[in-house]
């Protein structure tokens, strides 16, 4: 009997060992130092039997840190969720000794004055391989952990080469909190017998995937937005070094192969050199004919575009180096089916390795060849900063300091330099007074990071975009901007601001026994109110104008009276000055009631504004970007409590509780009959319902809303080729457009802004009839409203004229939709404020300027 169970146990640790790979599935059988650790014997299993998190990655590249002289490992940033984002600096011995030395000699390449003195020959290239970025696709983090493995422990003469004529930045993964969400649901439903089946449910994605970040943000559309920790670490380390390349290791659907770039030659911003893709192809070769080697399918220069900079591949080609995407066909699981014939993880991320290994190769081989790609692109720019007629950018914002300085500080982190306009200039029948208003010279070395962040274009090449057409930085923004051509003098350019710039300090307000007031211009406002609020405090909003004290307030001022509350005085103005530290907002203390001019502060033109007990639906079938984007909006920036309702489950929920009810896009097909009518009798009770692009739909289908969509063009009539239908209907999308709207500044919704021509950013194709109350439209699209960006002639005409928000009655409720998303990546803080207003100031709508439709009782 002993030796039958002895028999068995061995039977069953050979299969188990034919279904495991070792380590030479992965790397070249070659000699390695024994006293860098594999990664197997630190996890106790080979890389590609589970799915790795990010604290078994630290940990296993921290024991390598320690162990290998050719590593250096640092923090770069803490994620959301406290995980800290890593970055191994690996290089030969040598080169560790002077590091710092080679740094700031490799940064001489950006500046003219010097760079042409640089001795090249022996100057390391900088690569910077970032893996993951999308915790979904992860085969990319999983392979860095064997690369760095072989780049610590390899003995060979060609490593060595490579290590002495290359600084390699390795960033094994780039969300870990997304990462880590993907591998759990990954490995808890892994077994003993994996299936490749398709409809097997670990193949499935829960809600929400782990392709996001912590708020559910796309971290690879985050590069120049930098809003979240995990960018701003990353960006910092990018200028830092300014890396020669940057490979950017992604997945893609399981029924293709492998691609990596050059993309569509087609589908390239103009503003990208021939060079920088000259230089992409012969690298490409690389990558193919380390493919080739293993039998690997793949394809290049289709699919993918080089456009948007706001991207991981991108982003260098503006910033002096190359880079390239690699995406895998996403197993998903442990194994997968698909028509190239069943995928498993292990060789998903067997290709990533290889890649990575092409990688390095080519950059070696065109080291100098890349290091004068560099100095010559910092070159130019100062050159053509020189001879461009655009001489520099003069910009304003008078009114709100909060969203200035987030401007500021995003050009400040692309290195872009800002200075103070020296004195008072006209453009455009504008007046940019010198004491808020800024200028950014093009003669310097971010001049083509400028050009393109700062120009409206309207005319291209190409109609396909595989993201936004346009991102005119200053329209994000809403930001008064304009270049400066013969008007441009030297003397206009004055202090130049740096990172800890201090704008005016406040006033200290005064201890007030009748009320305190402050503006709605700031984007730090609804933070302010948000602390009242929380603590009870009763507030008001202004929907007129007056004039105290010698200030000027418009609708949307906030007034705090002191009688009457749940607090005294004293506490009340503990609050005021919490509030006015945290925000930077100036709070004005008034001792009486009476103005000069306008309503006094006891008039009725002061409405009473209610606490919003916010809950927003979420779950399968909605966008889990934009219902992140609302959560982040006011969980991190306004420091509000948001309930997210799982809205498989709001059938068994009590709405009672919330007064405000948000839906973001989406298709809402799995709500449920009875969840429809909670929200309907929780509107018609005086809830407010707000509805964004595709929800506008449901509400609508609902009889909750009472708009109507314009039909969109969907298809080019003219005969066409059966090989141009995917560019014909792709280029129906508006991926990402700005036009110019009309927006009503006495109107709840516009409370707070100055100006009533507003940039808008607009995808998707939800486009609203205007209301016949003409009330209940506060912002329409203009009659010519093009900006910026690409939209195809049918669409277009449909656009001008229509609304973009619409206000409708339902009950005591009000139901406002949202044709776009005023909440796009938190990068189009323009509009922010549209969205904000709906939140708090919608149920003081006056019931007579709202769109009313009979209700079935």
């Amino acid at each position: 009997m002993k030796y039958i169970l002895i028999f068995f146990a061995l039977l069953i640790a050979s299969y188990s060992n034919a279904q495991k790979k070792l380590l030479t599935y992965y790397l070249p059988d070659e000699q390695y130092n024994i006293n860098i650790p594999t990664p197997e014997s630190v996890f106790g299993f080979q890389v590609g039997e589970r799915h790795l998190t990010s604290d078994l990655i630290k940990i296993y590249l921290e024991k390598v840190a320690e162990k290998s002289d050719r590593v250096h490992l640092e923090y770069q940033s803490v994620s959301h969720e406290k995980n800290p984002l890593l970055l191994l600096t690996i290089t030969s011995e040598e080169n560790h000794s002077r590091l710092e030395e080679i740094r700031q000699e490799h940064l001489k390449l950006t500046d003219s004055k010097i760079s042409g003195n640089l001795d090249l020959n022996k100057m390391p290239a900088v690569v910077y391989q970032a893996y993951s970025i999308h915790g979904t696709e992860s085969s990319g983090a999983n392979a860095s952990v064997l690369w760095v493995y072989y780049l610590a422990a390899s003995q060979t003469k060609e490593t060595e080469e490579l290590l002495n004529e290359t600084i390699i930045l390795v960033d094994p993964y780039l969300n870990p909190d997304g990462l880590n969400r993907f591998a759990s649901w990954v490995n808890s439903n892994r077994g003993d017998n994996n299936s490749a089946d398709i409809q097997e449910r670990g193949h499935a994605r829960p809600w929400p995937s782990g392709r996001t970040n912590h708020y559910l943000f796309d971290m690879n559309r985050d590069w120049i937005t930098t809003e979240h920790p995990e960018s701003k670490g990353r960006i910092k380390t990018f200028h830092h070094w300014k890396p020669n390349f940057l490979a950017d290791h992604h997945e893609m659907g399981s029924s293709k192969t492998y691609f990596f770039q050059p993309g569509v030659p087609e589908r390239v911003h103009p503003m990208t050199s021939a060079s920088n893709q000259d230089i992409t192809a012969k690298i490409a070769k690389f990558h193919a004919a380390e493919l080739d080697e293993i039998g690997s399918l793949y394809y290049s220069g289709e699919g993918y575009d080089d456009f948007y900079y706001g991207k991981g591949s991108a982003y260098p080609d503006i910033n002096g180096g190359i880079g390239i995407l690699f995406e895998q066909a996403s197993v998903g699981g442990p194994m997968k089916d698909s028509p190239n014939g069943p995928l498993s993880f292990e060789y998903s991320i067997k290709n990533q390795l290889e890649t990575s290994f092409s990688t390095v190769k080519g950059v070696n081989k065109h080291r100098k060849e890349l290091l004068e790609y560099q100095r010559d692109f910092f070159n130019k720019a100062f050159q053509k900063g020189s001879s461009d007629t655009d001489k520099a950018y003069i910009f304003q914002e008078k009114h709100d300091k909060g969203k200035l300085k987030l401007f500021i500080e995003l050009l400040q982190r692309h290195h872009v330099e800002v200075y103070k306009l020296n004195s008072n200039v006209k453009m455009n029948k504008v007046n940019y007074q010198a004491d808020h208003s800024f200028v950014i010279p093009l003669k310097q070395h971010q001049y083509h990071f400028i050009k393109s962040a700062f120009t409206k274009t309207t005319s291209f090449t190409d109609t396909i975009f595989y993201d936004v057409s346009s991102w005119t930085l200053p329209l994000a923004y809403n930001i008064d901007f304009s270049p400066l051509k013969k008007k441009f003098s030297p003397n206009l350019v004055g202090k130049k601001i740096d990172a800890n710039e201090s704008f005016k300090p406040l006033n200290k307000p005064n201890l007030s026994s009748y009320a305190y007031l402050f503006k709605w211009d700031d984007y730090y406002a609804p933070r302010a109110l948000a602390i009242f609020q929380k603590e009870g405090v009763r507030t008001k909003v202004s929907t007129a104008t007056f004039t105290i004290n010698g200030e000027n307030f418009e609708e949307g001022a906030i007034l705090i009276p002191i009688q009457n509350q749940t607090k005294d005085k004293a506490a009340i103005y503990e609050l005021v000055l919490k509030a006015q530290q945290e925000t930077d907002i100036q709070i004005h203390c008034v001792s009486h009631g009476l103005t000069p001019i306008g309503i006094d502060l006891g008039s009725p033109s002061f409405k009473t504004l209610r606490n919003p007990k916010i809950a927003l639906i979420v779950g399968n079938g909605m966008s889990q970007y934009d219902a992140g984007e609302v959560w982040y909006l006011f969980d991190k920036i306004y420091n509000k409590t948001i309930v997210k309702l799982e809205v498989q489950n709001l059938h068994d929920y009590n709405l009672d509780k919330y007064n405000t009810i948000i839906m973001t896009d989406g298709s809402y097909n799995t709500m449920h009959k009875s969840a429809i009518g909670k929200i309907k009798y929780s509107v018609k009770n005086g809830a407010t319902l707000i509805v964004t692009k595709k929800a506008v739909k449901w509400a609508q289908k609902n009889d909750l809303a009472y708009v109507k969509l314009k039909k969109v063009e969907k298809q080019n009539n003219a005969a066409l080729k059966y090989n141009d239908h995917d560019s014909d209907f792709r280029s129906m999308e508006l991926k990402g457009v700005i036009f110019e709207a009309n927006l009503d500044i006495t109107h709840p919704i516009g409370f707070g802004y100055k100006n009533s021509k507003l940039p808008i950013l607009k995808r998707g194709n939800i486009i609203l009839e205007p209301s016949k109350n003409p009330y209940a439209s506060p912002l329409k699209y203009a009659s010519n409203p093009l900006l910026s960006g690409y939209v195809r002639k049918e669409n277009y005409e449909e656009i001008k004229n229509s609304a973009l928000i619409i206000v409708s009655k339902f009950g005591k409720g009000k139901v406002i939709s949202f044709a776009d998303n005023p909440n796009f990546r938190m990068f189009w803080k323009g509009t922010t404020k549209l969205f904000t207003n709906a939140v708090f100031f919608g149920n003081i709508i006056d019931k007579r300027t709202i769109e009313v439709k009979d209700i079935k009782k």
